[in-house]
């Protein structure tokens, strides 16, 4: 193995955050990239790769632990050899995961928040944001119609932040 590159690895339903702590204890470096989570959410934040993980270790003698580890379900391979992701390839991931975070925290802010719908058929509307989607851009507003709570996505370039 070359020092700087990753292998990939299926992890068990639910057991991400298990995996990364056995791998760990052993000396195995572990990445499983994760963005934050919806407001309504009730974990944490939610994998990227959901089942996928990346690990990179010194000793190439450890891989055969691997599979074995709690958490782990096995090492990725094809045609019998170990799927290998240079650390170019985990430096983006982890970059893009960055830019993601940093988007999410701008958009965290308009969480309960009243805003104003500017266009479309809601136009001139007052909403109250109920979640963020900060992969699409958008943000999921409670407004009345008709005398009845509503619930709908909107971009977020289609609304304007209510000063009180």
């Amino acid at each position: 193995m070359i020092e700087s590159d990753w292998y990939v690895i299926t992890l068990r339903p639910n057991q991400s955050t298990r995996a990364e702590r056995n791998l760990a204890d052993q000396g195995v470096t572990c990445y499983v990239p994760r963005i934050g989570k919806s407001a309504k959410a009730r974990t944490g934040r939610r994998e990227l790769f959901p089942g996928y993980g990346f690990i990179r270790t010194s000793d190439a003698g450890r891989l055969s632990a691997v599979s074995s580890t709690p958490g782990v379900s096995r090492l990725l391979r094809f045609n019998d050899r170990p799927a290998l992701i240079s650390d170019d390839w985990v430096s983006a991931i982890k970059g893009q995961v960055a830019r993601m975070e940093d988007e999410h925290a701008g958009l965290c802010h308009l969480l309960n928040q009243t805003v104003l719908i500017r266009v479309g058929a809601f136009q001139g509307i007052d909403s109250l944001v109920t979640d963020v989607d900060d992969a699409r851009g958008m943000v999921r507003v409670l407004y009345h119609m008709l005398g009845s709570p509503q619930e709908a996505w909107v971009e977020l370039r289609l609304i304007e932040e209510r000063r009180r």
